[in-house]
């Protein structure tokens, strides 16, 4: 019986009338405007203004340092590191507390770089409303705390760097790696070693088998240019064990010999013999 399939020749498809009415689909979900106001915008971004606003202000505020740097150094490009030294690192470690992968120490850190940078430009602030007679007392320790707080960010950036987890993780898989390698290196110089010292007591014993082992100590000695000196011969008496005294004979009887079952006279006829003592013959009875 032939079962196979034969291919159409014609479209299945034919025939069917053009203006057939496509089917219209609504939209899974509703979509529409709504309309807020100005108050609920303003408590909805809350946050984002009040970080945006507490930067500007801070913004302002590094004026302040850079116009007393400036008036204490008299150069602008010091008063530029002034600015450099509290507005921009407590910005970078603004956003660095904020990252994802950031662990408890490295939001620490970020957390005291903020500080440092927030309090030295407050000090500076409050040191020029306190100015008598146009100087500042003690300006030249505030820029050496200006300089110095440069040093102090760089090294917490670097602390921050270190701390990643993902910096942490290579630098542990490269530790781990490099101990790896040295236990190898170890384990092939240790298998070199040994094979090396297999080989030497092999030849000492042959050599020791031919010449003595004495003239080998000797020859071995000649060579590495040192003096030779043969075993000393030393007598040790035999431990003896300390004098016994006379043994004592014990007083042990002698064995009873054991006398036959049964004991009869010469006639064959008779009675049971008792048991004779030692010197003694049992006697005889009809």
């Amino acid at each position: 019986m032939d079962t196979r399939y034969a291919t159409p020749l014609s479209n299945p498809f034919e025939g069917l009338p053009e203006d057939i009415d496509a089917v219209e689909h609504e939209p899974l979900f509703e979509t529409g405007v709504q309309q807020v106001g100005i108050a609920d915008w303003l408590k909805n971004n809350a946050h984002n203004i009040a970080f945006i606003a507490g930067n500007l202000l801070l913004a302002a505020g590094e004026y302040r340092v850079y116009d007393f740097a400036l008036q204490n150094t008299g150069e602008a490009w010091k008063a530029w590191f002034a600015v450099l030294a509290t507005f921009f690192p407590f910005i970078l470690w603004e956003i660095a507390v904020q990252h994802a992968k950031a662990s408890g120490l490295m939001r620490g850190v970020a957390w005291l770089g903020m500080a440092i940078s927030f309090s030295l430009g407050v000090i500076i602030g409050i040191a020029e409303f306190s100015a008598v007679g146009g100087q500042i007392a003690n300006a030249e320790a505030l820029l050496g705390l200006l300089a110095g707080s440069l040093s102090i960010h760089a090294v917490l950036f670097l602390i921050y760097f270190y701390s990643h987890p993902d910096i942490k993780a290579k630098r542990l898989t490269a530790m781990a790696v490099a101990k790896q390698e040295m236990a190898e290196r170890n384990a092939e110089v240790a298998e070199s070693v040994l094979g090396s010292a297999r080989n030497r007591l092999e030849l000492e014993r042959r050599i020791a088998a031919e010449y003595g082992y004495e003239n080998l100590r000797r020859a071995i000695a000649e060579i590495e240019g040192r003096h030779y000196h043969s075993p000393k011969k030393t007598y040790a008496p035999r431990k003896t064990l300390p004098h016994s005294p006379t043994p004592v004979p014990l007083n042990i009887p002698e064995m009873l010999e054991p006398a036959p079952a049964h004991a009869f006279g010469a006639n064959g006829h008779g009675k049971p013999k008792s048991a004779a003592r030692p010197g003694e013959s049992a006697p005889d009875f009809p």
